[in-house]
């Protein structure tokens, strides 16, 4: 498509148009640029600006996830957790030990209680023999001088 000026058949005149035209089509092309510019520069600004207050926000979750987990101690978590594992089994074992002489401890008692209850029918066992020999001696004392002893004869008579 070609487009034809008027010509004016004055080449100065003609010079002006032509650079007038073209002056007026650059300025409107020109101003037509710009405003596109403008827009889209002005989008990409609210975006930038929308994009940086979020990443301020993340900037302050991070920074308080990393407060969180900030090992400040001397220590490491798996060496205190290894630590008390092995606390707990040494616990362990010492309860398993007691519960071993717990154990002997009961078995003493209940054979101190057997050997006790033993001893009791033995006892009870020579107490009626010492009754049934005090009674032979009495009556053999009766039968040769025909009297018994005093304490013997008032709780006989008693």
């Amino acid at each position: 498509m070609n487009i034809e000026l008027p010509k004016t058949g004055h080449p100065v005149v003609d010079a002006l148009v032509i650079m007038s035209a073209a002056i007026v089509i650059s300025g409107t092309t020109g101003i037509y640029i710009y405003k596109a510019v403008s827009n889209k520069l002005s989008t990409l600004s609210e975006q930038v600006s929308t994009v940086g207050e979020k990443v301020h926000v993340v900037s302050k979750d991070v920074e308080v996830a990393k407060h969180q987990v900030k090992n400040d101690h001397g220590t490491n978590l798996r060496d205190d957790l290894d630590d008390m594992r092995d606390r707990l089994d040494l616990i362990l074992a010492e309860q398993s030990r007691q519960g071993e002489k717990q154990r002997e401890m009961s078995k003493a008692i209940s054979d101190g209680m057997e050997e006790h209850s033993q001893l009791r029918t033995h006892i009870e066992g020579v107490r009626n023999e010492m009754r049934h020999e005090r009674e032979r001696v009495d009556n053999i004392l009766l039968a040769h001088t025909g009297v018994l002893p005093v304490v013997r004869a008032a709780k006989r008579g008693g």
